[in-house]
């Protein structure tokens, strides 16, 4: 018994301890210990990315809801109707056409109206601008586009509906506030369709009066019919 104890020691050197590692047992061991400390570690980094981006989390909270209001401002606006012709052989500038319907409209002293110049981007905020003659009455504005084209020349307008665009967003307020664009009342409908219909007529005597001094076809009764979006 006493000789069988003496034959039972521990290993003493590095050559010892690397064979007994060959043995199946320590060797899975030791794979269990590496894909632990594997583990721990990958645990700490994810830890500390959690905790880097709990720490910055109000300043990607607001810088997102910056890009968010800056994507409103600049959408355009869904339009209800519009309008738009090319007249070949006929050459202007801009400003010109643009007087010429102002005079016409001031003419038929309509209450309420302002009127302006809006530049605003061919796409996004790095692109070109074009100017474009606007009227405004009430939440409702008309932009007119008018511009040479090779040898003729475009005219156009859009009508929209310029109400508060954060509001129009949220789903509940914007219908307690009227800003819902996709169910606007009677009240709404009706001063869309009259101030349309004031401007329109109002740009059709311009290009009549134009097409006459020039000599030019004047527009078929098609022609001169707006294209409904909306109503």
């Amino acid at each position: 018994m006493g000789n069988a104890t003496a034959n039972i020691r521990t290993p003493v050197n590095d050559r010892e301890i690397t064979a007994l590692f060959k043995i199946p047992f320590f060797n899975g061991m030791r794979f269990l210990n590496l894909s632990y400390t594997l583990a721990h570690k990958s645990f700490v980094m994810l830890q500390s990315l959690l905790a880097e981006l709990l720490e910055h989390f109000g300043t990607i909270l607001i810088a997102f809801l910056i890009m968010w209001f800056l994507s409103i401002l600049f959408r355009p606006r869904p339009s209800i109707k519009n309008w738009n012709h090319h007249f070949a052989g006929m050459q202007f500038t801009s400003r010109e056409v643009y007087e010429k319907i102002v005079n016409e409209i001031n003419k038929r002293k309509i209450p309420g109206l302002a009127m302006g110049y809006l530049k605003t981007f061919e796409a996004g905020i790095f692109s070109p601008r074009r100017e474009y003659l606007t009227i405004q009455y009430k939440k409702f504005n008309l932009d007119v586009c008018c511009m040479s084209y090779g040898t003729g020349y475009y005219m156009s307008w859009w009508l929209r509906r310029d109400d508060d665009r954060i509001i129009a967003q949220i789903p509940v307020l914007r219908d307690i506030f009227g800003c819902n664009p996709q169910y606007p009342s009677y009240y709404q409908l009706d001063t869309a369709a009259l101030f349309q219909s004031g401007i329109h007529d109002a740009i059709l005597s311009v290009i009549d009066e134009i097409t006459s001094e020039k000599g030019l076809r004047g527009l078929t009764e098609l022609e001169r019919q707006p294209f409904s979006r909306i109503f």
